[in-house]
């Protein structure tokens, strides 16, 4: 693995400007972004196509490269299972903005999560309603040179999704577009008694994002800070030849006031890791991933 590989999420910042977030950024040495697509930085709704190419630009003339744009779906009303039409159809145009702000921003990956579906309708309309929609979802995002990077959510998220196998029945039932590939959360795995070789023995090459956040599990707290095996988890990142990005994703509000040092802390735990010399801190590009 390579510095390189490594990513920060805007998270923890929601007390601060996007502004300061990327001086943060420069401070802490961190030149990959995961933009959340979230109130009060980049919620979707607020922008349009010039207010879109502005925020492009910011992040250019900073110096950082964004490598996934993850718009808010657990706490806004978005959901691409839900039965009812008229908030799916929203959901997807929702989503198709977002794939739109990814091109614009030059960001390859657009994260999207299975949806909700309610609890007493069946869960094979669920799937079957979750599966069309990520089909459309694909074809629009390959129009723009856009990847599609799928995450399973929280058994009190959703039923539709929570494990890889499950991730796998989406992603078939989609037909495998090209575009739509599996993530890996690792507090949301933690919760499924799961670990990274899990979804590597699964996925394979095909794996192509990653949260890396430490948890209780749940929490995703700093790493090092919860009770997850984070330098195991490490060393089966590293052992499967993972080229990927890495991401952090602090969302506990514990961090809102002082997001730099958890951002910080989390950072020197990437530093202190050891695994044979394999993880360096200098030189490679992740572009291409």
């Amino acid at each position: 693995m390579r510095w390189s590989q490594i990513a920060v999420g805007n998270y923890p910042y929601t007390m601060y400007s996007f502004n300061y977030f990327l001086e943060s950024m420069k401070r802490l040495g961190v030149d990959r972004i995961e933009v959340w697509a979230a109130g009060p930085h980049f919620y979707l709704d607020d922008f349009d196509y010039f207010r879109m190419k502005e925020f492009a630009g910011k992040i250019r003339r900073a110096g950082v490269k964004a490598v996934c744009l993850t718009p808010e779906q657990c706490q806004y009303p978005v959901s691409i299972s839900v039965e009812d039409p008229v908030m799916r159809r929203r959901s997807l145009n929702y989503f198709k903005k977002a794939i739109d702000a990814a091109e614009l921003l030059e960001c390859p990956k657009v994260l999207v999560t299975p949806g909700r579906s309610m609890l007493d309708y069946s869960r094979e309309t669920g799937v079957a309603i979750c599966i069309d929609s990520l089909n459309r979802l694909a074809e629009y995002a390959i129009r723009r040179n856009v990847t599609l990077v799928l995450e399973a959510l929280a058994r009190t998220t959703t039923f539709i999704a929570h494990r890889p196998e499950e991730l796998k029945v989406l992603l078939d039932g989609a037909g495998n577009p090209p575009n739509l590939l599996p993530m890996l959360d690792t507090d949301g795995a933690a919760r499924e008694g799961l670990r990274p070789r899990d979804f590597f023995r699964l996925f394979g090459e095909m794996l192509a994002h990653i949260h890396f956040t430490d948890g209780y599990p749940g929490g995703h707290v700093v790493l090092g800070q919860g009770r997850l095996d984070m330098n195991g988890y490490l060393e089966e990142i590293d052992s499967a030849g993972y080229q990927g990005y890495i991401a952090l994703e602090l969302l506990d509000r514990q961090y809102y006031l002082e997001p730099e040092q958890a951002v910080k802390d989390s950072l020197e735990f990437f530093r202190r890791y050891e695994y044979n010399s394999k993880l360096l801190f200098a030189g490679g590009d992740s572009d291409d991933n």
